[in-house]
């Protein structure tokens, strides 16, 4: 993807029975390429978005080239964690 695109990064928070749970709070964080962990916490932040029961999501302005990591955690009677990372080029115009 180009330097300038919006990223969705979701997640989905299941009970072991694999039922779609709510987390009490729910933290999504990304670390763009400058290195500075950037961290919002539902339900007060409002870039993260309930989609309905365990389904968030959270769209990343990725304006730099290079590597993007995020993570989603779940607290409380759902304890989860989900990862992942996408990379960012320059425009060549």
């Amino acid at each position: 993807m180009i330097a300038g695109t919006t990223v969705r990064c979701s997640v989905k928070f299941q009970d072991s029975n694999g039922a779609d749970v709510d987390p009490t709070s729910v933290i999504f964080k990304y670390r763009p390429p400058s290195g500075v962990i950037v961290s919002y916490t539902y339900p007060s932040a409002s870039e993260v978005i309930k989609d309905s029961v365990g389904d968030y999501h959270s769209d990343v302005l990725a304006n730099s080239a290079g590597n993007w990591d995020w993570k989603w955690e779940g607290t409380g009677s759902v304890v989860a964690v989900s990862e992942g990372s996408f990379t960012v080029s320059e425009s060549k115009f």
